[in-house]
């Protein structure tokens, strides 16, 4: 997770003036990988999954500056599902 963490920084870091949906773009094809990596193999528990999950909604709240507790509104808004839909986890 702190691979995750080191590239969204870095992403956000450099796209200041990039619109909130090219961030998300940039986000969702550069470091969502680094979270999906082996889940196709991995048996993740639940507080593992919950703790990916947290990941990726606190990328939509630093692209965002969403300061809410949940971000599932503004998935949907941007017409995107929770990283649990997106991998189909069960």
């Amino acid at each position: 997770m702190h691979k995750f963490y080191a590239a969204a920084n870095t992403v956000c870091g450099h796209v200041k003036f990039a619109s909130h949906m090219s961030v998300l773009f940039l986000l969702e094809t550069l470091c969502l990988p680094l979270l999906s990596y082996c889940c196709e193999v991995l048996v993740y528990s639940k507080q593992q999954i919950s703790q990916l999950n947290a990941c990726w909604s606190n990328a939509y709240r630093k692209t965002f500056k969403y300061n809410f507790w949940s971000v599932k509104e503004l998935q949907l808004f941007c017409e995107r599902v929770d990283l649990k839909h997106v991998f189909a986890f069960s």
